[in-house]
């Protein structure tokens, strides 16, 4: 215990939980300690600390999933934060990292990145920056739509993958799943019909089911969704769009091919529906070039192109926009402000210099 906690210093009487946090998360990253931390009780005690103190810096280790806690045992060091960008250094020939190894897992349950690699320092960084040049301003609602300064910075990286739209065009979300939300409400009504992918994403099945839609799954093979199934039902019934996932699709993984691409951007013309493309998973892509979305082949104004940051920087901000076309901005307007009529300006503006420096891109190439 002497040893553990040599260089621990109380400088400060409130929140003290916060320096043990980060004096004890070091200490993990270091793997000065590698399989267990000391009883809550032995710490307060060598700390002439309360025990709740104790309890709530072992908790908020636990929320970043470096230990985890086992009823009657204690609190265990989380092997899985040994993420793979430091499993090269390891000696392999040292049983004990060799079982780190063997026992490495990916959690794909909550579909969030793993916590460790999170740029803490970058983020801290862009509100910091944005605090001192903005002061107050930093603070202060912009609005529905969104910070401007977001937008223009978003709509210049979506040039990058060939996708070419106006700032006025785009709106901040607090995450896709609103924005599924609030583009369905604009596009359809009760007992509309909408079409699906099958098996698709939960969180836009539900929305569609609490919307009383009348859902219509068209399934999934291995290039994309099945284009006959889909175009007999548009012989049969005339939908209001379709919802899916053009790269990455969850839960199949499947991208859709670029012959299936260009014959649904023809139906969606030919029968007049709208193409919902949620584009959450595509930066997840492990191939020397990431997947062109859908909306880049749109040249018809029919895709409405929803993306998340949350699976690749901050899923804690719950941030992401969407992409609507001209005839429906007013309507979408109108829902965006009876649903939330702001997102946090701060994280906006952080975001936006984040995404201007090039620090975003940064984080992806070292991930």
């Amino acid at each position: 215990m002497n040893i553990l906690f040599k260089n621990f210093k109380i400088e400060n009487e409130n929140f003290i939980y916060i320096p043990l946090y980060i004096f004890l998360k070091n200490k993990i990253e270091k793997r000065e300690i590698s399989y267990k931390l000391p009883s809550i009780r032995k710490v307060a005690n060598f700390l002439n600390i309360s025990s709740n103190t104790v309890a709530k810096s072992y908790l908020e280790l636990e929320k970043i999933n470096y230990v985890k806690t086992i009823k009657g045992s204690g609190v265990f060091i989380n092997k899985n934060i040994f993420s793979e960008r430091n499993i090269s250094s390891l000696n392999l020939e040292n049983d004990d990292n060799f079982n780190i190894i063997k026992t490495l897992n990916i959690d794909f349950i909550n579909s969030t990145p793993n916590y460790s690699y999170l740029p803490v320092n970058d983020i801290k960084y862009a509100i910091n920056y944005i605090l001192d040049r903005d002061q107050e301003l930093a603070l202060i609602n912009e609005g529905p739509f969104g910070s401007f300064e977001l937008r223009e910075s978003i709509k210049n990286s979506l040039i990058n993958l060939d996708i070419i739209c106006k700032t006025e065009n785009i709106h901040i979300l607090s995450g896709a799943q609103q924005g599924i939300d609030l583009i369905s409400k604009t596009l359809g009504f009760s007992k509309a019909h909408i079409a699906i992918e099958h098996p698709t994403y939960l969180g836009a099945l539900k929305s569609f089911k609490n919307q009383d839609f009348i859902i219509h799954p068209i399934d999934v093979e291995n290039d994309g969704l099945n284009i006959s199934q889909l175009k007999q039902l548009l012989l049969e019934t005339k939908i209001k769009f379709i919802y899916l996932m053009a790269n990455f699709q969850t839960p199949t993984g499947v991208t859709i091919s670029q012959k299936k691409r260009l014959q649904l951007l023809e139906l969606s013309k030919s029968f007049d529906f709208y193409i919902i493309e949620d584009d959450s998973a595509s930066d997840l892509y492990y191939s020397s070039k990431a997947s062109v979305p859908l909306k880049a082949l749109d040249v018809d104004d029919r895709v409405i192109y929803i993306k998340s940051f949350s699976k690749i920087f901050m899923p804690g901000f719950r941030l992401g926009f969407i992409l609507v076309p001209e005839k429906l901005l007013t309507s979408f307007l109108n829902n965006k402000i009876l649903a939330d009529s702001n997102t946090s300006t701060l994280y906006q503006k952080s975001f936006a210099l984040l995404l201007e420096k090039g620090l975003i891109e940064k984080h992806m190439n070292l991930c």
